[in-house]
């Protein structure tokens, strides 16, 4: 039998996922993300821009994007747990590029959060379906017309 793909704008990569640490401080989470590279972080009372070296407030989560890899750092009962996503050339995985709308005051001009959402082809009942596997922050897109 033939696996039938039908293509919507979705592009092919292969994804590794990777947890990279856990920890039950705050100081060590923030020590996750890398020193360089743009993203987004949530805190208890705001959202703010990634700015490196700057770890003021209490951490909820993190995204933070270099070129192919996105650090993802997350608030869990049990402290914070990191992960990176590395995107590279293959076809174990299809994505899709959506742009969101920021909710950061503006400036002259809106920006847009770019995130990928992936899936990859599993068996179910039989038959291979393309199942869900996370989405991760990509990059802002400035000045928005």
């Amino acid at each position: 039998m033939t696996d039938m793909v039908v293509e919507l704008g979705a592009c092919y990569c292969s994804l590794k996922r990777e947890r990279t640490g856990s920890t039950s401080k705050q100081e060590e989470a923030w020590r996750f993300l890398p020193s360089d590279g743009q993203g987004v972080v949530v805190l208890s009372d705001a959202v703010r821009r990634f700015k490196p070296g700057v770890s003021e407030g209490l951490l909820v989560e993190a995204d933070v994007t270099q070129g192919s890899m996105t650090t993802l750092v997350r608030m869990s009962p049990d402290g914070w747990q990191a992960w990176q996503w590395r995107e590279t050339d293959g076809s174990s995985h299809c994505y899709v590029e959506r742009d969101y709308l920021s909710s950061e005051p503006s400036r002259d001009a809106p920006s847009l959060l770019r995130y990928r959402h992936y899936w990859t082809l599993e068996e179910d009942d039989g038959i291979r379906v393309w199942h869900p596997v996370g989405s991760r922050f990509c990059g802002f897109v400035e000045d928005v017309k």
